[in-house]
C-alpha cells in the first residue's frame, strides 16, 4: 500500500498559536482510503473501517503537526473478497482477528490552503514495518 488517502472532513476551528491542538478523527465522518499499483497494469483502491486516530494540529506551523491512525487489519475492504482473503493470508499480512495496522506521520508538507502531503510509517503489529507511505489530507 504505497498511498493512503485520508479524505477527512476536518473542521479545524480556532487554535492556539503556542501549542498544537488535538483533534480526534471521527470515523463516521472520515475515511481511510488507500490505493496501490498492481504491477503497472492497474490501480486498485480499498478502505478500512473502524479506525481510530488523532491529529495534533499546529496552526502556526502546520509542518510541525502530526497524524496517527490505527485500523483493524481485517476491516480492509477492496470490493473483491478473493483479494481481501489473499491480503489476509501469509502471502501478505498473515492476519489474525484483532491485528492492527498503524500509521504514524514522520513529516508533513503543506501543499495548499487545505491540503498537505503526509509521509510516515505504516506498520503491522506482528511484523516489521510494512512500508513508508505518502498520504494526502484534504479538508472538504
Amino acid at each position: 500500500m504505497k498511498t493512503l488517502m485520508f479524505a477527512a472532513a476536518l473542521a479545524l476551528g480556532a487554535t492556539s498559536a503556542f501549542a498544537a491542538e488535538k483533534y480526534v478523527l471521527d470515523s463516521s465522518h472520515s475515511q481511510v482510503v488507500f490505493n496501490y499499483d498492481h504491477i503497472g497494469y492497474s490501480t486498485t483502491f480499498g478502505m478500512f473501517s473502524g479506525f481510530e486516530g488523532e491529529i495534533m494540529f499546529d496552526e502556526a506551523a502546520p509542518a510541525n503537526s502530526s497524524v496517527s491512525v490505527s485500523m483493524p487489519l481485517m476491516s480492509m475492504f477492496t470490493g473483491w473478497e478473493q483479494r481481501e482473503a489473499h491480503f489476509m493470508s501469509p502471502d501478505f499480512f498473515g492476519a489474525a482477528e484483532g491485528d492492527l495496522v498503524t500509521f504514524t506521520s514522520t513529516s508533513i508538507e503543506v501543499t495548499g490552503d487545505n491540503t498537505a502531503l503526509i509521509t510516515g510509517d505504516l506498520n503491522h503489529e506482528r511484523r516489521d514495518q510494512i512500508g513508508c507511505s505518502r498520504c494526502k489530507a484534504e479538508q472538504g
